[in-house]
């Protein structure tokens, strides 16, 4: 089997389970080099591929984390697990993409990123400003909010609360955010309704509770939380509104049907979903299992369409999606408009869309 999988190993253990190795300092060296200052080792050593190697399974094989364990050392990359299915799966995944440099070098581009926590600001129809929604992107936020209007929201101003390069930790912020903005007892007037967090109690409560204690401290740290629970990294963005003026802007975007695709600043293709009542009903089916029908879990769907396109697909439709939202994006434009056009087939087709919400 190992021929299948050169330059890594693949060995079986005594116990049934199986390890993926990689002795490092030669292959891809080119790749570490160029990206020296975001990794440990000039070369790479076997700490950072198995940096490189956790993201990519994060960001494109989310469900394979609990099954693969990281053993790594300075001079070996090591992968293990008792799934041994699941193990060789990513394997020839981690293999495709990374004796392609080009592919390899994508894949990075895209798990490298800050993902962005910000609030939006529109005006009531009193002529009020309010902030009215609390997000997570990994997208520059003015290209953001052009996705937000043409979906049909009337916000005004996207302002950053924080960015991490872990996705869990913004999605905590986003879910203590909400939930504190719905006290106006202790905060300035709001309207923040976003229930659909992929963060939520009745998901993973242990998830859940680990992740927003872990906010609620790291906001006070940081000073922009009170002891009281008064979030006062809001003020500020009251007092920079105040001498803000916003403009109603119309943006250059094809609304097709529920779907708006639009071309970012970066020359890569996205398509936006509001995802507050498209096909809820479907959705409502697992409702008891925390499956809502939030932009998080329309990417999920979307995941299960990509998968079933096969794993070239995996470098060239990404997702950046949200409790409101659901986003995907591509530099390859003949790909994503086929992806789209499935996912509008896939929409219009209950039964199988059925099918595939079951599998998320």
């Amino acid at each position: 089997m190992n021929n299948v999988f050169e330059p890594f190993q693949w060995i079986c253990l005594k116990n049934g389970s199986a390890s993926v190795d990689l002795d490092v300092g030669t292959y891809r060296k080119e790749f570490f080099m160029k990206y020296a200052g975001e990794f440990e080792a000039e070369c790479g050593n076997g700490y950072d591929w198995e940096l490189f190697a956790e993201r990519y399974m994060k960001k494109c094989f989310p469900d394979m984390t609990k099954s693969i364990q990281f053993d790594s050392e300075s001079e070996m990359f090591c992968i293990y697990s008792e799934h041994t299915e699941i193990l060789e799966k990513f394997a020839r995944e981690l293999k495709r993409v990374t004796e392609d440099l080009r592919a390899m070098e994508t894949v990075w581009q895209e798990v490298r990123k800050h993902y962005r926590v910000y609030a939006a600001m529109e005006y009531t129809p009193s002529k009020e400003l309010v902030l009215s929604y609390v997000g997570v992107t990994t997208l520059p936020l003015e290209e953001r909010l052009k996705q937000h209007q043409l979906s049909g929201k009337n916000f005004m101003k996207l302002f950053l609360i924080d960015a991490f390069t872990d996705r869990d930790e913004a999605r905590a912020y986003e879910e203590v955010i909400e939930e504190i903005m719905t006290n106006p007892s202790l905060n300035k007037g709001h309207l923040f309704q976003n229930e659909n967090n992929s963060l939520h109690p009745c998901g993973d409560n242990a998830l859940y509770e680990n992740a927003t204690t872990w906010a609620v401290v790291n906001m006070r740290n940081k000073g922009y939380m009170s002891q009281e629970g008064k979030l006062d990294v809001l003020d500020t963005f009251y007092k920079e509104a105040e001498v803000l003026d916003f403009s109603v802007r119309t943006d250059s975007g094809r609304k097709d049907s529920h779907f708006n695709i639009m071309q970012l600043e970066n020359g890569m293709l996205s398509v936006s979903l509001d995802t507050s009542s498209y096909k809820k009903e479907v959705f409502a089916r697992r409702l008891n299992e925390g499956i809502m029908g939030s932009g998080y879990d329309w990417e999920k769907a979307a995941s299960v369409l990509r998968q079933d396109f096969g794993p070239d697909w995996h470098s060239d439709v990404y997702f950046d999606s949200e409790a409101d939202l659901f986003c995907a994006y591509s530099d390859n434009a003949e790909k994503f408009m086929e992806f789209v056009s499935k996912l509008k087939e896939l929409c219009e087709d209950n039964t199988r869309f059925e099918e595939v919400i079951g599998r998320i």
